[in-house]
């Protein structure tokens, strides 16, 4: 059997990704009535909180591909909750759909905004000062994590603008999951 050696870079991502995912099966299943450890839960999201904030670091304060994958499993868990579902696999695996984020600041557009698509189904337009919504439709159990999730990257959201306003390189914003 062929061995590669892990960067640490690589152990890091698995690492995280298995922590986001342990905290949104806890956050299911206690929705789902059963009991958790909300000291456990605290654990798990301060270390995420601690892990972002370094990478926002190095990111230099503008959006990166881990800030949309928050996003990712914030909306795939209401995708459970809505569903009703009971299914343990579904519940571990928490089935990502495609999301889609663009920011492109041209000569029709002063206001710092973001688009975002989810599922190729719901589409709208966010202002970045405000969080208003500007354009298009997004069902209220998407906005409302949409929302929180902009919030908590406001800055990010407008250094990445004012970056590409300026003509700066910030490999132009536009990520899909799964394929980024």
């Amino acid at each position: 059997m062929d061995q590669r050696d892990l960067s640490q870079d690589d152990l890091q991502d698995f690492v995280r990704a298995v922590t986001a995912q342990r905290l949104d099966y806890l956050k299911v299943i206690k929705s789902m009535g059963y009991t958790v450890d909300d000291e456990q839960i605290a654990i798990l999201e301060k270390e995420l909180q601690d892990e972002a904030a370094e990478r926002r670091k190095e990111h230099d304060g503008v959006i990166a591909k881990n800030h949309l994958t928050e996003l990712q499993r914030q909306l795939a868990v209401v995708d459970l909750l809505h569903e009703g579902s009971t299914d343990a696999i579904k519940l571990l695996l928490l089935r990502l759909r495609y999301i889609v984020v663009r920011m492109k600041p041209d000569q029709n557009h002063q206001r710092a905004h973001f688009h975002i698509e989810y599922k190729r189904e719901h589409a709208a337009s966010y202002a970045v000062d405000t969080l208003e919504r500007l354009a298009g439709r997004m069902p209220t159990q998407y906005e409302k994590p949409i929302l929180e999730w902009a919030a908590k990257y406001k800055q990010s959201l407008m250094t990445t603008w004012k970056k590409l306003k300026a003509g700066e390189n910030v490999e132009q914003m536009i990520f899909v999951d799964g394929e980024a």
